[in-house]
């Protein structure tokens, strides 16, 4: 995160989004490879876009993970509230 803004460096996710792009337009690809004229697997492209979005989730979660057990004990407690369902302002 840059400066707690809600904003990723695209240096920290250049790697994560590029596989998840090459993952992604595999099956399109195959096809212009295999000269097919049909459209991708509707099924199979949704699947690795879940299976893309849960690495990537997966992935910022172990880094909140991360910053939160770098914090004091009382500096978690602070952030757990804050992040709760349902909590504003």
């Amino acid at each position: 995160m840059n400066g707690w803004t809600g904003f990723t460096k695209p240096a920290q996710s250049a790697g994560i989004e590029f596989e998840g792009s090459v993952n992604f337009t595999a099956p399109v690809v195959n096809q212009i490879v295999a000269q097919i004229h049909e459209p991708a697997d509707e099924a199979k492209v949704c699947k690795l876009q879940r299976c893309m979005r849960r690495v990537k989730d997966d992935g910022l979660h172990e880094k909140r993970d991360n910053v939160k057990s770098s914090l004091p004990e009382e500096m978690q407690r602070v952030v757990e509230l804050a992040s709760e369902k349902g909590s504003s302002n």
